[in-house]
């Protein structure tokens, strides 16, 4: 998948991103990666009200699963 070796070109799986940068990783709105984060598909954490990191890691499992906010 080519998308995925964009992800993991020479950068470490355990590398944090903002929430902006996933967004624009997978060409998405922020407000997309929060409705994943809060309905449990992709793991984050939040080190303050409103702001999430997500590994680098979590993110390309998150995409190679296939996740969507659709109801399962």
């Amino acid at each position: 998948m080519p998308t995925s070796l964009a992800l993991t070109n020479e950068r470490s799986d355990s590398e944090i991103l903002t929430k902006k940068e996933c967004a624009e990783l997978l060409k998405v709105t922020p407000r997309y990666i929060e409705r994943a984060v809060m309905a449990g598909r992709l793991r984050a954490f939040k080190p303050t009200p409103g702001i999430y990191r997500v590994r680098r890691g979590d993110l390309m499992a998150f995409m190679e699963s296939g996740s969507s906010l659709a109801a399962a």
